[in-house]
């Protein structure tokens, strides 16, 4: 009975990798295109968008942006551990050589914004790849499409709305695959205040045990954002 969550996912994953290559080749793919990403590759995938479309794709991270810790090492996609990051990618046409063609331009600070999110848990895998493949088929469309018609809609699209993308929303959870809802997962024992806590941590790690509570509190996002957790529940196993 486990493995069927498993082979639902991977047939969910080859539809939807079917359908983009349709859609964006106009030509049949088989199951056999598919390919499961890993935390670094999306993120090198994501700078890669941005190097070489500047002004539709801007990359930042939450830990950046907002002044936010890392929840834990995650590998690039090179294998080498480094902090794990949320990683995010504001799409958008920022050019302004069509600024005063009105009827298709829409001031940047007055588009509607669309978020995106590829995943929460840390074992939905078919979001990050769908998100990062349909970013990367916009931007290959609008850049160098060979329908005219896709070509302009995109351009469009893109002088009047500006897309929030977070292809990987639970990095630490998507690594090892956990179907945990903790979007930092050293911390799941956080809201247990004793000597237990500690030990509770390392099977949630593991297989996300239900013997132990998950993150899903304020008070706990309190603990993790001022660094504290580490006093609640010790040095991570």
């Amino acid at each position: 009975m486990a493995a069927q969550p498993r082979r639902r996912t991977r047939a969910s994953m080859r539809a939807c990798a079917w359908v983009w290559c349709v859609l964006a080749t106009g030509v049949q793919c088989s199951a056999s295109d598919t390919t499961y990403l890993s935390y670094g590759d999306i993120v090198a995938r994501l700078y890669r968008l941005q190097a070489a479309a500047p002004h539709l794709v801007s990359v930042w991270t939450a830990q950046d942006r907002f002044g936010l810790p890392s929840p834990g090492a995650c590998a690039d996609a090179d294998g080498r551990n480094e902090p794990c990051r949320h990683v995010f990618a504001v799409v958008s046409d920022t050019s302004d050589a069509h600024a005063a063609n009105s009827s298709t331009y829409v001031p940047y600070n007055e588009r509607p914004h669309v978020f995106i999110s590829g995943n929460l848990h840390g074992d939905e895998v078919v979001g990050p790849m769908a998100t990062i493949h349909l970013l990367e088929g916009m931007i290959a469309e609008r850049v160098n499409g060979t329908s005219s018609t896709v070509r302009e809609w995109l351009t469009y699209l893109l002088r009047r709305r500006i897309f929030i993308t977070i292809p990987i929303s639970n990095p630490l959870g998507y690594v090892p695959r956990l179907p945990a809802n903790a979007i930092l997962l050293a911390a799941s024992c956080c809201v247990c205040a004793d000597a237990r806590c500690h030990a509770c941590c390392a099977p949630v790690r593991r297989s996300a045990s239900p013997a132990c509570t998950y993150v899903r509190t304020l008070r706990c996002m309190q603990v993790l954002s001022t660094g504290a957790w580490r006093k609640w529940v010790g040095p991570e196993p």
